[in-house]
């Protein structure tokens, strides 16, 4: 068994026979193990108001909260108000996929997340189709920190305890830009691409412009994750940039702004 325990950053293995079970703080979960890896059942509701029973790998290596795999189920279809993003990087390359929400996400009665954020990836089911037809989507890193977890694959159990404030909604970026590190250390950044008609293509940033400060601080003193940061403020935020472009620098201000709901 693994003990999750992200509020002291601890994991603790227990043996399965012996465990016994934890306080009535924590709630019990059924799960689905294949290969040795834990399935969660759930049931989602669309934005369109679909109900739709899915099943998500609890994915532990995830830096996304929450990605469904279009098209694994007949109403699992691209909402109409959606942006496209990057997923993250694979062994093929980048991982493109779209940002959007569904209304609802539960996974037992009484722990639920409304509105959430959510990752759409197309899958091209006939290169690997049995492992797509395995499960819907994951759940990330993001909202399992957000539960004391204890998994259990053997008894193909799961107990999990929230924490406060465990459903508020997740941020986003909320400027059009998506932005790659790079150089020996990866403490200076580029412009991998901009979303059309959004804020930043409106402040006349383009793809290949390196971000030399933003603000009045250099971009090198400056981690990837605190640049994404800022970008997720609320609307009417202003980011301001200075760029190299073409030997060129040039000075940019985005004007943050909800793209989902505004699409």
């Amino acid at each position: 068994m693994l003990d999750i325990n992200y509020r002291k950053n601890r994991l603790t293995l227990y043996n399965s026979d012996t465990f016994e079970r934890p306080n009535e703080e924590f709630l019990e979960i059924d799960l689905v193990t294949q290969n040795y890896k834990p399935y969660l059942p759930t049931k989602i509701i669309t934005a369109d108001g679909t109900r739709i029973d899915t099943k998500l790998l609890l994915d532990t290596g995830s830096a996304l909260p929450f990605l469904l795999f279009l098209h694994t189920h007949p109403s699992l279809t691209l909402p109409e108000n959606v942006i496209r993003g990057n997923l993250g990087r694979g062994l093929g390359g980048d991982l493109e996929g779209y940002l959007g929400k569904v209304r609802y996400l539960q996974f037992l009665q009484g722990i639920y997340f409304s509105n959430i954020i959510t990752n759409f990836q197309q899958i091209d089911t006939q290169l690997d189709p049995d492992i797509y037809h395995q499960r819907n989507g994951l759940i990330g890193n993001p909202i399992l920190s957000r539960f004391h977890i204890i998994i259990d694959l053997i008894k193909e159990k799961a107990f999990i305890k929230p924490r406060k404030n465990y459903n508020k909604s997740f941020e986003y970026d909320k400027s059009g830009l998506i932005i790659y590190a790079f150089g020996p250390t990866l403490d200076r950044y580029y412009i991998k691409d901009v979303i059309e008609k959004s804020p930043a293509s409106e402040a006349g940033i383009k793809k290949g412009d390196i971000i030399k400060k933003v603000g009045i601080i250099p971009a090198d003193f400056l981690s990837l994750a605190t640049i994404t940061r800022k970008l997720q403020k609320k609307e009417g935020n202003k980011v301001r940039f200075t760029l190299l472009r073409n030997g060129e620098k040039l000075r940019k201000t985005v004007v943050l702004r909800d793209l989902i709901n505004d699409n």
